[in-house]
């Protein structure tokens, strides 16, 4: 029976990617692109220990954690406009919540590949 194990590099704090429109496959990717020449060095060392990997060795091995974060537009030329228009601009931000939008975030665990001998 063969031996299996697995290879585990937990991601860094405080790293997150707002992907927009290619989601979590964008920020695999973005994740894989800024963390491969960290990984794949750990990962020499167990394929030169004899270990080959049985899943794939990429993007598609990070487990994210994701999470939305209100975002707002509001600006200096937002209190202009107040003065301006009299509070009129005033009373549709208000209504309007400022320019309120949410975003999706994601943020790396860890990378996990699955190893045997």
């Amino acid at each position: 029976m063969a031996d299996r194990k697995d290879f585990v590099w937990n991601g860094p704090d405080g790293w997150w990617y707002q992907p927009g429109l290619e989601g979590e496959l964008g920020a695999r990717v973005y994740f894989w692109n800024n963390f491969q020449g960290k990984i794949l060095p750990l990962l020499q060392n167990e394929l030169d220990d004899g270990w080959k990997p049985i899943t794939e060795i990429g993007p598609s091995g990070f487990k994210l954690r994701d999470y939305e974060v209100t975002k707002h537009t509001f600006g200096v030329m937002n209190v202009v406009l107040w003065f301006i228009t009299l509070g009129i601009s005033f009373i549709f931000d208000l209504l309007s919540g400022f320019g309120a939008y949410k975003v999706r975030r994601y943020e790396v665990v860890e990378f996990r590949a699955t190893l045997t001998r």
